[in-house]
């Protein structure tokens, strides 16, 4: 095909389940008004968060959240950073050991998480296999949905059956940068009005810290999306400043909070890497991304990513991502014939696409 494809998992769904094989022809329908290249067999990407969540997986971080040793390390982690001095205090020589501290402390922590995700029972070869049937079972039996599924279920079907030890890790890999990329480094709602302008240069070190990490991994080859990162900054950033009234930037801070919906850190896996994939595409192409998202949750979000990715150009050593803007598109909700309802034409208009409030950092 001459594009890249990308479906969030609702949005597979509705292509591929029983009784919704009419959802293809209005797919297809749809492609050809809007002057979409998508032909009748389609090979979409299928990452590791949209097989998990397909399979009933999209909640599998949430024990892990929600047990003794993640919350201990967040005590941990906030113990750290309030014994950490402000970094407009140090000199050079100290500022690059706490960045170093910093690198060393997320190293271990991607070791401890890796350790964590291994004990989870729904992470076994057996466990996953059987829900790779359980969801075959449900699909339709129509050609199109056929031409979906063999690329994708099936083919990886057979992948864990083959070498089930490196098809897991490598799940395992993208949970542990995306535990790392929503991790509360710095709790803004226990942050007093005097420890605001500190706290927030603090946040800055760790996030740039972070963004220096995710980036040499990216420029190695690694699959790994910057959506969640960029948004746990921000988030963060405008939470700081809003605790203080007498900040210049207090009114645009509260105000990007009350319109801005962040994601669940627990879940919502496919939410932020189709952001990722609209506006860094894949291998050097563009990707074309369909959701059933709010289109002014989509628009905040690719506008973070933007703001955030061109901020770090200026700010991490030798950064050398050159975005590749490509389409998102937002479809009717269920229960309605599928079309599509609003267009993000990423690659002609990614210039004018602007947040309506910015935190410097």
């Amino acid at each position: 095909m001459s594009l890249n494809f990308y479906p969030d998992s609702n949005f597979f769904e509705r292509l591929t389940k029983r009784d919704k094989e009419h959802h293809w022809n209005e797919f297809i329908d749809e492609c050809e008004i809007h002057n979409i290249e998508i032909p009748n067999g389609c090979d979409p990407i299928f990452t590791s968060f949209l097989l998990l969540e397909r399979l009933g997986l999209g909640g599998v971080l949430k024990p892990l959240h929600e047990g003794p040793a993640y919350k201990s390390l967040v005590r941990l982690i906030h113990t750290y950073v309030q014994a950490m001095p402000d970094p407009k205090s140090l000199n050079p020589i100290n500022l690059k050991r706490y960045q170093q501290e910093i690198a060393d402390l997320l190293d271990g922590m991607s070791q401890i998480f890796h350790s964590l995700l291994e004990l989870l029972p729904e992470l076994k070869i057996d466990s996953f296999l059987m829900r790779f049937d359980e969801e075959i079972a449900v699909y339709a039996t129509s050609t199109a949905a056929g031409e979906l599924i063999q690329p994708t279920l099936k083919r990886l079907r057979e992948c864990f059956t083959r070498d089930s030890k490196n098809c897991l890790s490598d799940i395992m890999g993208h949970l542990v940068w995306n535990l790392i990329a929503t991790f509360p480094f710095i709790e803004p709602d226990q942050i007093s009005k005097e420890e605001a302008s500190v706290m927030f240069e603090k946040a800055v070190m760790w996030f740039d810290a972070l963004f220096a990490s995710f980036h040499e991994g990216f420029t190695k080859g690694i699959n790994i999306g910057f959506f969640r990162l960029a948004e746990n900054r921000h988030y963060t950033y405008s939470k700081i400043v809003a605790k203080d009234p007498n900040n210049p930037l207090f009114t645009q801070a509260k105000t990007w909070l009350e319109r801005y919906k962040p994601l669940r850190r627990k879940d919502d896996l496919c939410d932020g890497e189709l952001i990722d994939f609209s506006i860094l595409g894949l291998e050097g192409k563009k990707v074309f991304c369909f959701t059933a998202d709010s289109h002014v949750d989509i628009g905040n979000r690719l506008g973070l990513l933007k703001e955030t990715l061109d901020a770090m150009s200026k700010i991490v050593e030798g950064w050398a991502i050159v975005p590749c803007m490509g389409r998102a598109y937002c479809v009717s909700d269920r229960g309605q014939s599928l079309k599509i309802i609003h267009s993000f034409l990423l690659d002609e208009m990614m210039p004018k696409l602007e947040m309506e409030s910015s935190i410097p950092g």
